[in-house]
């Protein structure tokens, strides 16, 4: 029987194979490049056809008519109608949201014109109450994807066309500024009646905002929202405030504005606030 070593035998029990600190942390930094390496040779995109899991269909949609309102004020502005109603006089800007439409029919209530177009612009000049608005929309459909679609669909939708003194704007609204949540008051928007000479009309005001001013006059009041480009306040504490004020709902006002710093006509540094209030 050959004869072992002892001693060499004791050096290779000894010796095991050993990796030091450093080879370590360059074998891990290899390991996760090749890591890295593989799995950017993997693409997880639904949308790209040499992905493994590409899907021909991921992002097309089926023929849907959809459309949002709009109520323009004098100024420009645009308002979203989430009072479901619209002054008589003011514009309504109808705005169909699905794209790749190929042709889109507009109906109004009972009128028999049809509109045409992604967008359109109307108005009414009585309070007619509920009027019905009917967006139909055409494409060639994706029978692929979407066998059972036709190329067609319409959508209703009930507008509320209301007089001035009828609108959803006007009543009493507590909130605050945010820049000062914790000092609440109260803004009203009212529509008063004038008397002058036996004769009377109407004019739209706004009390206590920015809080102090007694009265600000003539707003450009909208059903949904109102206008502070031309409002002028009685006394210097009123400070000219510029911006517009809308309803987020039913109940509840925002008035993104800016006000001088000072009652200095010739300041032109302006101070940037927001109130955001409750109806009481």
């Amino acid at each position: 029987m050959k004869k072992t070593n002892p001693n060499r035998q004791a050096a290779y029990l000894q010796a095991p194979f050993c990796i030091s600190p450093g080879m370590a942390s360059s074998l891990l930094v290899m390991l996760c490049l090749g890591l890295l390496l593989l799995s950017g040779c993997r693409c997880d995109d639904p949308a790209d056809p040499d992905c493994r899991n590409y899907d021909p269909c991921f992002g097309q949609e089926e023929t849907r008519a959809d459309f949002e309102m709009f109520e323009l004020t004098e100024w420009g502005d645009t308002l979203k109608t989430p009072t479901g109603k619209i002054a008589h006089g003011k514009s309504l800007l109808l705005v169909a949201t699905q794209k790749d439409i190929e042709e889109y029919q507009w109906k109004i209530g009972s009128d028999t014109t049809i509109r045409k177009g992604k967008e359109v612009c109307i108005s009414f000049g009585q309070p007619y109450g509920e009027i019905q608005i009917t967006l139909i929309v055409k494409k060639t459909p994706d029978q692929i994807c979407f066998p059972h679609d036709d190329g067609a669909d319409t959508l209703r939708k009930a507008i509320d066309v209301v007089s001035i003194q009828d609108l959803p704007i006007w009543g009493i609204y507590k909130g605050y500024n945010e820049d000062q949540p914790d000092h609440i008051f109260e803004v009203e928007i009212k529509l008063d009646t004038v008397f002058n000479g036996g004769s009377s009309f109407l004019i739209e005001n706004m009390y206590n905002f920015p809080e102090g001013c007694p009265k600000l006059q003539p707003l450009r009041v909208a059903a949904n929202g109102f206008s502070l480009q031309q409002a002028g306040g009685v006394i210097a504490s009123c400070l000219d405030p510029r911006g517009i004020g809308f309803l987020l709902s039913a109940d509840s006002l925002i008035i993104p504005f800016s006000v001088p710093e000072t009652q200095k006509i010739e300041n032109n540094n302006l101070l940037s606030r927001t109130f955001i209030g409750t109806r009481q």
